[in-house]
């Protein structure tokens, strides 16, 4: 709730300003807006799910974001041709609508919303009764690999926004013009369509497929476009309609891979493959660098994509750079992420300890074996729903006081 009110704070700066600077200090509340709801959501979403369809809960947060910017989109289009400040103000002012929804979704008068208050705040005492940890225990070595999982967790947030789909976003319009397209707005909307349709299929092979696959070929797929798209810059006249026609089509492609993969698997690994004890502390550290990437890629692409004086100059050829960087990404994939698909929160301590990326899936495998047999030997198959649905609210209830609990404790 809090992280509403300051978005809505920062929308209403921008939506009156009428300087340059009231405007800036907007962007400022607005961004510390959202930076407070992406770190939160994915630890609250990972830790209230049952483990066989974690994934796909927490990757229905990517799937939320693309839904916005598609809106976003179109919102732009509609008013492009307005020749007046609603032109700018009424995109911006219509985020109220959904800073609205989130906060009166989450009415603390509720008595759920009440109990889970109590829960945090009894989890809180006892995380200070037995001493806080700090951002310095994200990188300490340990037999838990706690500094390797934070790394990864750092890494997939910043080379999900490396990958390049941060340029199409913010410099889409202007790069589709410069390709010769003759509406390059309604093209980005056609783009921003496919990115939230290929989300989907994303929620549903997160759990089919598992992490590490759709890290690996969604990079690759992804690698090839882009370097076929700069490629194609060379090789044509941006005057032709056939090259024109081809980069649309490689760039929807590209999209699809990314927002089939890397979009929401981005946001599964972290907030599922590091302990409770540090759990909220390397996010919010990942989540932070996500955003500090996402920002330098937009102040960056007009620099490296433009023509004028002091400009790179380099047009489409920027796609040899994501070329590049989901070539890393599918790299990073295939030796540094491990497969958590089907675990348990608790297992996946036991998956780092006993396994590297490359065997992590057998490994895994193992693991979900030995908890069926483990629920049997219980007498638990006969009761699941009673039993497992008890354990599982304890282990839930447990795990979301401990984290939430952590993120509130490094806000005061």
């Amino acid at each position: 709730m809090v992280a509403c009110v300051v978005f809505s704070l920062g929308i209403a700066l921008q939506t009156g300003a009428s300087t340059l600077p009231m405007f800036i200090v907007g962007r400022f509340f607005a961004g510390s807006g959202v930076g407070l709801v992406s770190a939160l959501v994915p630890i609250y979403q990972s830790e209230c799910s049952p483990k066989w369809i974690r994934g796909a809960i927490v990757a229905s947060y990517q799937w939320a974001i693309t839904i916005g910017i598609l809106i976003a989109s179109v919102v732009d289009n509609a008013t492009k041709d307005r020749t007046n400040h609603s032109a700018w103000r009424l995109p911006i002012a219509l985020q109220f609508i959904w800073a609205s929804v989130l906060f009166v979704g989450l009415n603390e008068d509720h008595p759920d919303v009440q109990a889970e208050l109590d829960q945090i705040s009894t989890s809180l005492n006892e995380e200070n009764a037995m001493g806080q940890s700090t951002y310095r225990d994200c990188f300490r070595s340990s037999p838990n690999k706690i500094a390797l999982r934070t790394l990864t967790s750092i890494s997939v947030l910043s080379l999900q926004q490396l990958a390049g789909v941060v340029f199409i976003g913010s410099y889409g319009t202007t790069f589709f013009a410069n390709a010769g397209v003759q509406d390059p707005f309604l093209v980005s909307v056609v783009v921003n369509v496919v990115q939230m349709a290929m989300t989907l299929p994303g929620i549903w092979g997160v759990e089919r497929f598992g992490r590490r696959p759709l890290l690996l070929w969604g990079a690759v797929t992804m690698s090839v476009c882009a370097y076929l798209i700069a490629i194609l810059d060379i090789a044509t006249s941006v005057h032709d309609l056939a090259p024109q026609r081809a980069v649309i089509a490689l760039v929807c492609i590209f999209f699809a891979a990314y927002a089939s993969t890397w979009g929401p698997v981005g946001w599964v690994i972290p907030s599922e493959i590091v302990p409770l004890n540090v759990r909220a502390k390397v996010v919010s550290l990942s989540v932070a660098v996500h955003w500090l990437c996402t920002w330098a890629v937009s102040f960056a692409s007009p620099y490296l994509a433009n023509s004028g004086p002091g400009d790179a100059g380099l047009g489409a050829k920027i796609f040899f750079i994501w070329g590049s960087t989901t070539a890393i990404c599918a790299l990073f994939a295939l030796f540094c992420v491990p497969e958590t698909k089907g675990l348990a929160l608790e297992q996946i301590d036991e998956l780092y300890q006993h396994s590297t990326p490359l065997t992590s899936a057998r490994y895994g495998r193992t693991l979900v074996a030995q908890g069926r047999t483990r629920n049997a030997a219980r007498g638990l198959m006969g009761s699941e729903v009673g039993g497992t649905a008890e354990l599982d609210e304890k282990d839930k209830g447990g795990a979301l006081g401990g984290s939430v609990s952590s993120v509130v404790a490094s806000l005061r």
